[in-house]
C-alpha cells in the first residue's frame, strides 16, 4: 500500500509538470522511473517463487499453465487500451473516421518513442495501422484450470505480480510521454542557446541545466565518435575515447554455443521459428516475421520486433 501512494504521488508529480521546464519534466521522471525499476527485481523474484510453490502442488506437465493464469493479469496495457479505442474508430462512418483519427493521433502520437528519441505519429500512421489490425481477430480464448488447489499464499503472490505488471507499464507509459516532451524542450533550448539537436543529444542531463543555468558549453568532441555512461554509487560517469574501448573488449561472444533456454513460461505454447538474439532495439532489423525473439527486456524500443515475433525469450 505505502508503494502503491508513493507511486500514485510521483506519478502526478509527473503529469502535472508536462507544461513546465526541462529541468521539472526531468526531475520528477527521474524520481517516477528510479521507483518503478523495483518492479523489475521484485516481479523476477516472484514469478520465481510462484514456479516453486507450483512444483509442489501440481504435476510437472501442469506447471506451465498454471504458471500461465497466475502470471495473466486482467489489467488493460496502454497500448491495449489505444488499440481497442482505434478498432472502434473503424467501426464508424467514413465521414466521421478523419476527424476520430486525427484526434486519435494527437492523443497518442508518442506510442512509438523509445531511448533512440521520439517519433511523431500523424493521423496517416493510425489510418494504416487500423487496416492492418482489421484483418486481424481479438483473441478471446481464456486460461482454466482448478484453482481450488492454489494455497492463498500462491494467489497474493500472483496478484502481486499482477500490480507489479500494471506499474511496469505505467510506467513504460510515462517513459515514452517524457521523451515526448523532453524532445520537444530539447528543440527550444537549440534554439536558444544555439547548439545543434544532435550535439545536445550527447550532453548529460546535468550538462543541459547548466547551459540553461550558466550558458556553459559541454566538451562533446570525443562522444561524436562513440559515447557510453554508467552509475556508480548514483553518480554518473562519462566514457568516451580510449576508456570505451577497454570496455568493448571486455564484451565478448560466448565461447561455448548454447543449445536450450530456460525460463518461467508466461503462455504455454509450441512454436518453431529461427531465434534471433538482440542486444538492443537497434537490432531490430535483423526480426523477421515468426522469429523467435531473444533479449534483455521486452522495453518499449522492441516493439517492432515484438509484433513480428512468434514467441519472445526475456
Amino acid at each position: 500500500n505505502e508503494f502503491e501512494k508513493e507511486w500514485d504521488s510521483l506519478e502526478r508529480d509527473f503529469y502535472n509538470s508536462l507544461n513546465k521546464d526541462f529541468k521539472t519534466i526531468l526531475s520528477t521522471f527521474q524520481r517516477l522511473y528510479a521507483l518503478g525499476l523495483l518492479c523489475d527485481h521484485f516481479g523476477y523474484f516472484a514469478e520465481v517463487e510462484i514456479k516453486n510453490q507450483l512444483k509442489k502442488i501440481v504435476p510437472e506437465d501442469k506447471i506451465s499453465l498454471y504458471s500461465s493464469y497466475l502470471l495473466n493479469s486482467d489489467y488493460k496495457s496502454f497500448s491495449q487500451i489505444e488499440e481497442n479505442e482505434l478498432r472502434k474508430i473503424g467501426k464508424l462512418k467514413e465521414t466521421e473516421k478523419k476527424e476520430a483519427l486525427k484526434k486519435h493521433a494527437q492523443k497518442w502520437c508518442w506510442i512509438k518513442n523509445s531511448f533512440f528519441g521520439r517519433i511523431i505519429l500523424d493521423e496517416n500512421f493510425f489510418e494504416e495501422r487500423l487496416e492492418h489490425l482489421d484483418k486481424i481477430e481479438t483473441s478471446t480464448q481464456k486460461l482454466r484450470i482448478d484453482s481450488s488447489i492454489l494455497p492463498e499464499e500462491t494467489k497474493k503472490l500472483s496478484k502481486f505480480i499482477a500490480f507489479l505488471t500494471e506499474i511496469q507499464d505505467r510506467r513504460k507509459k510515462a517513459f515514452m510521454i517524457a521523451v515526448h516532451n523532453l524532445m520537444e524542450k530539447l528543440e527550444e533550448i537549440s534554439k536558444e542557446k544555439a547548439v545543434s539537436l544532435d550535439e545536445l543529444k550527447l550532453y548529460s542531463a546535468d550538462e543541459i541545466i547548466d547551459l540553461l543555468e550558466k550558458n556553459k558549453k559541454a566538451n562533446i568532441k570525443e562522444r561524436k565518435e562513440k559515447w557510453a555512461y554508467y552509475f556508480i554509487q548514483g553518480d554518473l560517469k562519462n566514457l568516451s575515447g580510449k576508456e570505451i574501448s577497454k570496455i568493448e573488449s571486455l564484451i565478448k561472444e560466448p565461447e561455448e554455443k548454447i543449445l536450450a533456454l530456460k525460463g518461467v513460461t508466461v503462455y504455454p505454447g509450441i512454436v518453431k521459428g529461427i531465434v534471433k538474439v538482440l542486444r538492443n532495439p537497434s537490432e531490430t532489423s535483423k526480426m523477421e516475421k515468426g522469429d523467435i525473439l531473444v533479449t534483455s527486456m521486452t522495453r518499449p524500443d522492441f516493439i517492432l520486433a515484438i509484433k513480428k515475433a512468434a514467441a519472445i525469450v526475456t
